[in-house]
């Protein structure tokens, strides 16, 4: 269910979310985001196991199946980050369009969701930092993305503030 409201109730709803997740600021002046249910990820997995050397998201040994994460039939990948403490560097292809990003068991992870994000989800316990360049956003034919987050969540945009 999605929750359609005009700007200016968008913005205090939204301001008042945010502040309680503990991000302080916000802006409205990007996409639509449903905060409270879970992602539907549909865009290809890749299951970060940082068996290579260092801790770059292009290196494929760092990823189950020793490939890294990339965009299939333009879809954007799903970077899954279970019970690991890394900062992943590098900029990761598009996670929009289906990919996006999880963290889950306990995890505290700082990784980008490349230029155009998809969605998060962040499990209770567990910590995500992360940005993007341009926008957050799902699929073109649905454009919002979804935001779900039990743990706690620092994202930066590149006007500095969360925009969603």
């Amino acid at each position: 269910m999605r929750l359609h409201l005009p700007p200016s109730l968008r913005s205090a709803l939204l301001a008042s979310l945010v502040s309680f997740s503990g991000i302080y600021s916000y802006s409205h002046a990007a996409t639509s985001a449903d905060f409270w249910q879970i992602p539907d990820f549909g865009g290809p997995d890749f299951t970060w196991t940082g068996d290579g050397e260092g801790d770059a998201v292009g290196t494929a040994d760092n990823w189950e199946g020793d490939a890294a994460p990339s965009r299939v039939d333009n879809k954007g990948p799903h970077l899954i980050f279970n019970g690991v403490e890394v900062t992943v560097t590098g900029n990761p292809p598009n996670t929009s369009d289906g990919g996006g990003i999880s963290v889950t068991g306990n995890g505290s992870v700082s990784a980008g969701l490349g230029q155009w994000g998809g969605n998060v989800y962040v499990e209770k316990g567990s910590t995500l930092t992360t940005s993007f360049s341009n926008q957050i956003k799902n699929t073109e034919a649905e454009g919002h993305a979804n935001i779900y987050v039990d743990g706690a969540l620092n994202m930066t945009t590149p006007g500095g503030e969360p925009q969603f």
